[in-house]
Parts: C-alpha cells; sequence; structure tokens
C-alpha cells in the first residue's frame, strides 16, 4: 500500500486535482486512499433519514415529554413509561432530557385528557 503524505500547509485544490476524482469532496478522497468506509446513514422513515415515532393519544412523543416535564416528571420516569410501549423504546435519552427538562423552549407541551394523563401515570 502507497503511503501518502499530507502536509497541513498543502493546498487542498492542489491535493484535489493530483487524487481527486471529478465532483469528490476532500474528506471522499481521504476515505478513498485510506480505505475508510463512509459511515452508514441514521435509518428511519423520515424524510431527514431521522427516526419518526407514531402519535401515541394522537399527539407526537416530543410534546408528551413536555407535557411530562410540566408535570415535574422524572427523566427516568419518562424513560419507564416510554419502555412500557415497545414503539417508543428506541427514543434516545438525550431526546428525553431535552424536552422533559427544557420543553418549554423547544415546542408545546401535549394537551391530554383527564384519562390519557391517568394512563401514563399509572405506568410511572
Amino acid at each position: 500500500m502507497a503511503s501518502i503524505v499530507i502536509r497541513v500547509d498543502e493546498d487542498i485544490d492542489a491535493f484535489l486535482r493530483e487524487h481527486g476524482k471529478f465532483g469528490e469532496s476532500y474528506s471522499d478522497v481521504l476515505r478513498r486512499l485510506l480505505h475508510i468506509e463512509r459511515p452508514e446513514p441514521v435509518t428511519g422513515n423520515g424524510s431527514d433519514g431521522r427516526r419518526k415515532y407514531p402519535p401515541l393519544f394522537g399527539q407526537p412523543i416530543v410534546a408528551i415529554l413536555r407535557w411530562m416535564g410540566k408535570q415535574d416528571w422524572t427523566v427516568a420516569e419518562a424513560r419507564k413509561v416510554l419502555n412500557a410501549y415497545p414503539e417508543y423504546r428506541g427514543v434516545s435519552t438525550g431526546t428525553i432530557v431535552q424536552q422533559v427538562r427544557r420543553g418549554d423552549a423547544h415546542g408545546l407541551p401535549a394537551v391530554l385528557t383527564a384519562d390519557q394523563a391517568a394512563e401514563l401515570s399509572k405506568r410511572k
């Protein structure tokens, strides 16, 4: 395997002209020359590749998490409730933390009926 020495002060355009193919980015050239595979994109069913979850009580799961935050639920309680629903087990901890702790800054909380709130509360 040939070795490539890249100087920090080397002109990137000159490097791409010498080693690149038409339309290839700098990082793509480096990946190809160093035999590094491109990371797989995040898989999901959203148009932007992110995961999308079905609505809970007709509302987005992040709105439900914001509601939990308004009701002073902890992140652990929110996680426990989501784990009770198999379709929501993949919701990241980061999303739960962000929506429960700082939900108002990210959008409106869900508006739940008393029965829906009781359904969630009994799974706490």
